[in-house]
C-alpha cells in the first residue's frame, strides 16, 4: 500500500502522487452512491426473476386461486413502481407473452368469481396494474400493451363491459368498504370508480369498435350514479365520463348518419 493512503508520505514536495483528500473523498462517495445503485438494480432484480418464476409456475396450472392471481398483479405493480426502466418493459412483455399465461390471468381476474370482496380486491390490483404511468406512458412497451389491452377488451368490448358491469355492481353493494390487497394501494369506493374511468377509456381509445358496445351508455350511467352517492371523487369521475362520452357519441353519430340504403362515403352510386 502506497504511504499517503494511510495519511503520511515521506516525500514531501517530491512525492508525484495527488494528495487532495477532498478529491479522495468524492471518489470514495461516487464509490457508495455506484455501489448503493448497483445494490438497488440487484434487487430489482431479483424481484422481477422472482416474479417471473411465479408466472411460469402458474403457467403450468399449479394454482388459480384468487388471492395467488392476486398476488402477481401486486408483484407487478411494485416492478412497475421501481425506477428500473428495463424492468418495466420486462414486464409489459411477459404480460403479453401467452407462454407465461397472462392472458389466462386476466380472464380469471375478469370473472369476479363466488367471492365478492377477494375478486374485487384482485380487479382493483389489476386496474392499478394496468394503468401504471410505467406502462401507459411509455412507447418501447406500448406495442406489448396494447395486445393485452386488446385480449381484456374481447370482441367488440365484449369482455371489458362485462367486467366493468359486474364491478360496479359488487362496488354498489359493498360501497361503504375500502379494499387492499397485499402492498397494493388501500382503495376507495371512490378511487376505484377512477381506477374504471381510466381503464375504460384508455381501452376505448384502443378499441374503437368497443365504443359502439350496446351496454356502454349504460354502464357510464351506473359509474355516474355510484360516483355522485357522496363519493369524494364524483367531480373527477364525471369530467371523465364525460371526455368518454364525447368520444363515444361522435363514433355513434357516424354510424347513425350511415342509414341502411344511403350510400356511404366513397361508395358508386
Amino acid at each position: 500500500m502506497l504511504p499517503f493512503s494511510e495519511g503520511a508520505c515521506s516525500f514531501g514536495a517530491r512525492c508525484r502522487f495527488l494528495h487532495d483528500s477532498t478529491h479522495m473523498l468524492n471518489t470514495e462517495e461516487m464509490t457508495d452512491a455506484g455501489n448503493s445503485r448497483h445494490d438497488e438494480d440487484n434487487e430489482a432484480s431479483k424481484q422481477y426473476h422472482g416474479w417471473r418464476r411465479l408466472m411460469k409456475y402458474q403457467a403450468s396450472g399449479y394454482f388459480k386461486a384468487p388471492d395467488e392471481t392476486g398476488q402477481l398483479w401486486n408483484d407487478a405493480l411494485e416492478l412497475l413502481d421501481s425506477d428500473d426502466r428495463n424492468i418495466h418493459q420486462l414486464v409489459a412483455r411477459d404480460l403479453a407473452n401467452d407462454e407465461f399465461r397472462g392472458f389466462g390471468l386476466i380472464l380469471e381476474t375478469t370473472k369476479l368469481g363466488a367471492q365478492p370482496i377477494q375478486s374485487l380486491a384482485v380487479a382493483i390490483s389489476f386496474l392499478w396494474m394496468i394503468t401504471h404511468p410505467s406502462l401507459l406512458d411509455c412507447l418501447s412497451v406500448d406495442t406489448f400493451i396494447g395486445t393485452v389491452f386488446s385480449f381484456f377488451s374481447g370482441a367488440n368490448g365484449s369482455r371489458a363491459i362485462k367486467f366493468f358491469i359486474d364491478f360496479c355492481r359488487i362496488l354498489g353493494q359493498h360501497s361503504q368498504a375500502s379494499v387492499q390487497y397485499g402492498s397494493s394501494p388501500t382503495t376507495t369506493t371512490g378511487q376505484a370508480l377512477l381506477l374504471v374511468t381510466d381503464t375504460l377509456y384508455e381501452l376505448l381509445k384502443r378499441e374503437p369498435r368497443a365504443r359502439l358496445h350496446d351496454d356502454l351508455p349504460s354502464l357510464l350511467d351506473t359509474v355516474s350514479e355510484l360516483a355522485a352517492n357522496g363519493q369524494d371523487t364524483a367531480q373527477a369521475v364525471a369530467a371523465r365520463i364525460a371526455v368518454i362520452r364525447r368520444m363515444t357519441g361522435q363514433d355513434r353519430d357516424s354510424l347513425v348518419n350511415v342509414l341502411p340504403g344511403d350510400a356511404a362515403p366513397g361508395d358508386k352510386p
